[in-house]
């Protein structure tokens, strides 16, 4: 079983934006309405997110994105364009999760969120905000990929994770390039599911290596890429002649399992 990890870090405060409460305004003739404060908004979303993260409340999801979206709408993308495109992340991050859990629904809404931040989380400007939306813009089409047909998709995916790796380097962001290297070769190896050949498995293998060169034994996720690992050399043994693959792929899932233990891994949802 692979497991698709989503790169942490993904709410950011915002400190252009005034935090100032929310404001009366006048409108018409005396009509006193309440006036949205984004700041406001931005931290109910987050504590609405938090709260189906922790109890699976997919009321708070509902409430999230609806916040989200208000933020979005209530900065300015000619004035604060940093902070617009962030609003569209977090939009983004909080529909993709609805979309996994909601048989692909918002998943589509999510890869347009994260296609509009990157028009201002550019490269040039933000480069590891940008790198961080390119990352989840590839959780996202391969989420997609899953309930649509072809492999366009997943490509696309492969390019977006490849994308955040030019500047989530090793040596500047050691545990989000680990995070971008597994989620590359989950892409590759979903890939190489609708494709022959081995170059696809060969290319997940490696950046599952890559991977575990900072996901170590002490860190959470380790477990994970290992049994990764596995999966891809098991599926790249059956492609390719002799035994080494499948032994180099039993071995990885003896790793894993030394730290997915039958106490410690909750059953799934």
């Amino acid at each position: 079983m692979v497991v698709l990890i989503l790169a942490a870090a993904v709410f950011r405060s915002s400190p252009e934006l005034s935090e100032k409460s929310d404001q009366p305004v006048t409108h018409g003739e005396g009509e006193v309405v309440a006036q949205r404060n984004p700041v406001t908004l931005k931290k109910e979303a987050n504590d609405f997110y938090r709260k189906w993260f922790e109890l699976h409340d997919n009321d708070a999801l509902q409430s999230a994105i609806e916040r989200f979206k208000q933020v979005v709408d209530l900065t300015p993308r000619e004035l604060m364009p940093l902070n617009w495109a962030e609003a569209l992340n977090d939009l983004g991050v909080a529909q993709m999760s609805l979309g996994k859990r909601a048989n692909g629904s918002g998943l589509e809404a999510a890869v347009a969120a994260f296609r509009g931040a990157l028009k201002e989380r550019t490269r040039e400007g933000a480069p590891l905000d940008w790198a961080d939306t390119q990352n989840n813009l590839g959780l996202a089409l391969m989420s997609l990929a899953e309930h649509e047909k072809g492999t366009a998709q997943l490509k696309e995916a492969v390019a977006a994770f490849r994308e955040a790796l030019k500047e989530r380097t090793r040596e500047r962001v050691p545990l989000d390039w680990a995070d971008a290297q597994n989620n590359l070769g989950l892409a590759l190896m979903s890939l190489a599911e609708h494709e022959k050949g081995t170059t696809q498995l060969k290319e997940a293998v490696a950046a599952f290596r890559e991977a575990l060169k900072e996901r170590t034994r002490e860190r959470i996720d380790w477990a994970d890429t290992q049994n990764n690992l596995g999966v891809a050399l098991v599926s790249l043994a059956e492609r390719e002649k002799g035994k080494s693959r499948l032994k180099e792929g039993i071995a990885a899932l003896r790793e894993a399992l030394k730290e997915r233990t039958r106490h410690r891994v909750p059953p799934p949802d």
